[in-house]
């Protein structure tokens, strides 16, 4: 064979080779890659994209035994977690410990933060109590609620006062300095955090299947719902009152606790709470995470692959939405199309940071801090380059085999 037929024959190869891997690997697409789990309007997927994004790992802290709830972050950067081993963590920004504090009994809800760095906490058993931690991790002081537990977080009004509610259905509002103002007491079990709304107004659920509207210890209004209300109360700019319920509906209540509209996204709603954007867009999880208008009709629908456990679906910056389904953590664009995931196991709901830098705990007791990441040209187009050495390589074999042989 003459050299001219040889290098013509290797070429011809070369390409077909090139071209049947690059088939092969690249699929046509975001349906091929998700196997049908996908936001219902997607995109065709394009593999030449030239940015395309990864949740990159940036630290773990492993020291906590579970994480069940969400991290906090404070003013200035420390980032809180509480772990199943009844331990407050405070965290530098880098992902070293600053310092924890004992609580002495699980702690199974998200802290939350006063306006002056005061810590609040709640455990949840044996004895139940409300910790008020200072911000270089001394104590402030506690509050008894009597072997009532709590798995659902503080929420902290404008005047600095506490609410607080209960397993068993009580509602108390503490001063700054631990004394009671109020207990409200409802009929049935209570797991939702409360809400405060612009005139003060307290909105919290209950296991009785209600919404209650509560002022100074008494009740406003009640909406009774199809199903227990687990799910925190959210309070629009507009004063609409949103909460998910058991019986699959997504509520929108009027301030004076008649309905506006439901929805219904066909599945329980269980710990899941409203979140709401900038255009008025609330996005709610049940089996899947749903972004619905403000009319109450649906936007988009994004399909993961167990059931939504977020208790806050998280906003980032650049409008990225920010989602934990009981394995993954998933980054999702204004169209519900997918940005990325990241496998998490039992992943709480995130928190994210002004720089964009995403925390979540997991049940294995680790909290991760992830970065969106570009995947950089040799990441983002590994296929294409694979298929190209291994046409260049077969090619470069067959030219020696055919030179040899003609020696």
């Amino acid at each position: 064979m003459n050299y001219k037929k040889m290098m013509s024959f290797v070429l011809i190869f070369f390409l077909i080779t090139t071209g049947l891997t690059t088939a092969a690997v690249f699929p046509k697409t975001q349906e091929d890659v998700d196997r049908g789990k996908k936001a219902e309007n997607y995109k065709s997927w394009d593999p030449f994209q030239t940015d395309p994004l990864v949740g990159k790992k940036k630290w773990v802290f492993d020291k906590c035994r579970s994480i069940s709830s969400s991290p906090v972050l404070g003013s200035n950067g420390t980032v809180y977690v509480a772990s199943g081993d009844g331990k407050l963590y405070a965290l530098e920004p880098n992902g070293t410990l600053k310092w924890k504090y004992d609580t002495d009994e699980a702690v199974m809800a998200s802290p939350a933060i006063g306006s002056d760095g005061t810590i609040y906490v709640g455990t949840a058993f044996p004895s139940g109590k409300l910790h008020a931690i200072n911000p270089n991790g001394t104590i402030k002081w506690t509050f008894n609620v009597h072997n009532y537990v709590m798995y659902s977080s503080p929420t902290i009004g404008s005047d600095g006062t506490i609410y607080v509610g209960t397993e068993e259905g009580y509602l108390y509002a503490l001063k700054p300095d631990g004394i009671m103002r109020w207990k409200f007491t409802a009929q049935g079990e209570s797991l939702s955090s409360p809400a405060v709304g612009n005139n003060g107004r307290i909105f919290i659920g209950s296991y009785n299947n209600k919404i209650y509207a509560i002022s100074n210890g008494a009740i406003e209004w009640e909406y009774s719902t199809e199903g227990r209300v687990r799910s925190s109360p959210t309070v629009g700019r507009d004063g609409t009152i949103y909460a998910g319920c058991y019986d699959g509906n997504l509520y929108a209540l009027n301030p004076d606790g008649t309905k506006k509209w439901s929805f219904d996204t066909g599945a329980l709603i269980s710990t899941s709470s409203p979140t709401i954007d900038s255009d008025g867009t609330i996005y709610i999880g049940s089996d899947d995470l749903y972004a619905v208008k403000p009319d109450g009709t649906k936007k988009w629908r994004f399909e993961t692959e167990n059931a939504l456990k977020s208790s806050l679906i998280t906003l980032g910056p650049k409008g990225t939405i920010y989602a934990t389904s009981s394995g993954k953590l998933y980054a999702l664009s204004q169209d519900g199309t997918e940005k990325w995931s990241y496998p998490i196991k039992g992943a709480s709901s995130p928190a994210v940071d002004p720089e964009g830098t995403i925390y979540v705990g997991s049940t294995e007791g680790k909290l991760y801090a992830l970065e969106s990441a570009k995947k950089g040209f040799f990441l983002a187009h590994c296929w294409l380059i694979s298929a190209i050495i291994i046409g260049a390589v077969s090619a470069v074999i067959i030219a020696l085999v055919v030179k040899r042989r003609d020696e």
